[in-house]
């Protein structure tokens, strides 16, 4: 759902940015109860595995594909301001170093898929939560269906900035955008499911919040250097080894663009670096998103935020 270039127009990419930018501010600010506070090391393997999990995209039929957002994912591990910074830095990576989604729409994608798809995801969550059934098999659906509405949102802001863009009528893009997400939703949501499962049965349920209501235990710090590692090194190797094999098709917005005729306002991006095989590439932007990661986190950790 990366919105490109000129796909908005450049009064309502600002705005984003600045809603954006005082989401942030606030999400700083914000009571220590609404956060999840974790290690910047932490912070950084989520945003890693999100870049990684965010090349491999998946068919779903009529020359069409979908890839993974991680908003509910990011919420569920780091919190809501962290679901936030944590899609921004994957964003900023993607836009600035490989012209993936565009800086003039950083902005709009940030707001969509982080500030909607990743912070909102939270309290919708903690709400779905509450009227599921309890223990394990209530968790599960929690996640499936609040990663699902989670991307169902991002799609709708999505559509929405489109039509004020002018790129293509309300009445057209809206249904539009919606129907092939619920699709992709689905991709979205199985994954998100079952990395919550994987957590599960790794006895990692410390790693959830609080109001997910399954047990803890206490973990000690080796535990939690060799789930960063882990986690570095799976998301390198969905980079450098499964993305070779994701669907060449178009994704959801780009197959809207396509049928509803304002595929043509997409505007290039400028990649600061460039690589000579697809693997390099890959290989060098999740290690540049855990760096960047890291960095972010460290600041934000000496800050108090």
């Amino acid at each position: 759902m990366h919105i490109p270039n000129g796909f908005c127009s450049e009064p309502l990419s600002l705005t984003a940015m600045l809603v954006v930018g005082g989401a942030m501010v606030y999400g700083a600010l914000a009571k220590k109860e609404e956060k999840q506070v974790r290690p910047f090391s932490f912070f950084a393997a989520v945003c890693a595995f999100i870049f990684a999990a965010q090349m491999l995209n998946f068919p779903i039929g009529g020359g069409t594909s979908g890839h993974f957002m991680g908003g509910a994912l990011a919420a569920l591990l780091l919190g809501p301001w962290g679901a936030l910074y944590a899609l921004a830095v994957v964003l900023a990576v993607q836009g600035l170093f490989f012209a993936d989604g565009g800086m003039m729409a950083f902005g709009i994608n940030a707001l969509n898929m982080g500030l909607v798809g990743g912070a909102l995801a939270w309290p919708l969550m903690k709400r779905l939560r509450s009227v599921l059934p309890e223990g394990k098999t209530g968790l599960l659906m929690t996640a499936f269906a609040g990663s699902w509405l989670s991307l169902m949102m991002a799609s709708a802001v999505c559509a929405l900035a489109l039509a004020a863009s002018g790129a293509s009528p309300l009445a057209k893009v809206f249904p539009a955008m919606l129907t092939v997400h619920a699709q992709i939703g689905l991709g979205e949501a199985l994954m998100t499911a079952t990395l919550v499962a994987l957590l599960i049965k790794m006895r990692r349920t410390d790693l959830l919040p609080s109001w997910c209501g399954v047990q803890t235990r206490p973990v000690v710090a080796v535990e939690n250097k060799r789930f960063v590692t882990a986690s570095l090194i799976i998301a390198l190797m969905l980079a450098v080894l499964v993305s070779p094999f994701a669907s060449a098709f178009p994704d959801g917005l780009e197959h809207v663009a396509q049928a509803q005729g304002f595929i043509a306002r997409a505007e290039d991006g400028i990649a600061l670096w460039t690589f000579d095989s697809n693997a390099m590439a890959n290989f060098a932007g999740v290690l540049l998103t855990f760096i960047s990661a890291l960095a972010v986190g460290r600041f934000a950790q000496k800050r108090g935020v």
